[in-house]
């Protein structure tokens, strides 16, 4: 641990604290002190890149994480994904974290993996549709699909894709 937070000292220029802070996080969130180490630079980047504290970073993409039943493990990859769809839509991540966080389990029911559902909050953000208002519109699209009594799933079934997941129906 103490290496990590040296490391970070170093490369990103935070505090000893302010590592400390973001590894206690992590760790409260359920990673391992492995997990939390490897997850550490991941987190502080995106805290820098998005002008948060990296508490406040570590809780984001904990939540996440926590919501599609992730591991620490792709934290580098969410944050990565997670600014440059804020900075591509015209967003910021607070929003599409908080529409994350709201959408886990429908997203995962529907076989979106993380990065397809940060893509779709992206591209919902682009038409002004962000965070909870982002979450319910994608919720009850999903929802539709599901649902086979709904317009959608009529429709599916008239076009012979009933029972497929929405990935697989978006091919």
């Amino acid at each position: 641990l103490a290496a990590a937070v040296q490391s970070a000292q170093v490369e990103l220029g935070v505090s000893a604290e302010v590592s400390a802070n973001a590894l206690l996080k992590l760790a409260r969130d359920g990673a391992s002190a492995t997990e939390a180490v490897n997850a550490l630079g991941g987190v502080l980047s995106y805290a820098k890149a998005n002008f948060q504290d990296s508490s406040t970073a570590a809780e984001q993409l904990g939540g996440i994480l926590d919501s599609f039943g992730e591991r620490p493990a792709i934290i580098g990859k969410l944050a990565d994904a997670l600014t440059a769809t804020a900075k591509a839509s015209g967003t910021t991540s607070e929003a599409l974290a908080k529409g994350l966080q709201g959408i886990g389990l429908a997203a995962d029911e529907a076989g979106l993996s993380v990065n397809q559902t940060v893509a779709l909050l992206g591209q919902l953000a682009t038409r002004n549709i962000e965070g909870t208002a982002a979450t319910k519109q994608l919720v009850t699209i999903l929802g539709q699909f599901r649902d086979p009594a709904s317009a959608a799933g009529k429709a599916l079934t008239d076009l012979g894709l009933s029972g497929q997941s929405f990935t697989e129906i978006l091919g």
